[in-house]
């Protein structure tokens, strides 16, 4: 039985104050998975500009392009965290996030805890039930 090398990509957006258990936990586990004897996907970091960010914990971590700029032909990830408050209500994050839901191709989008208040703000969860973080109750109910 053949085995297709492609990986499929899954696009990380990665923003200040981003809890950083949400981006590791799920690539952790996204890169440990195979397909047969290769690997199944590959990662890349967005941020809203491109600049490297700094999680909640204070680690900074590198993008490798700006979310909106970078294409979205893959899944993107979205994680939570207290700095989520602040992407509220941009329209740049929307509309990249619309973008992402609106390609033809098969592509996911996966939010972790908090992330899901970005999706709800960008429409994305209209009519659709979502759970996230009992402490983001009064956000929620956007």
């Amino acid at each position: 039985m053949t085995r297709t090398t492609n990986r499929r990509q899954i696009d990380v957006f990665i923003y200040n104050g981003m809890n950083l258990l949400d981006v590791a936990g799920p690539v952790q586990a996204f890169s440990t998975a195979k397909d047969g004897d290769h690997y199944a996907y590959k990662h890349r970091y967005l941020s809203l500009d491109g600049a490297p960010i700094t999680a909640c914990c204070g680690m900074r971590v590198h993008a490798d392009a700006a979310i909106g700029q970078a294409g979205c032909q893959s899944d993107l990830l979205v994680p939570g965290g207290n700095g989520v408050d602040h992407y509220l209500s941009k329209s740049n994050i929307q509309k990249a996030l619309n973008e992402y839901a609106s390609e033809d191709i098969n592509n996911r989008i996966i939010s972790i805890c908090s992330g899901a208040l970005l999706l709800a703000d960008a429409g994305l969860l209209d009519g659709m039930e979502a759970t996230t973080h009992w402490g983001r109750e009064a956000q929620s109910k956007v």
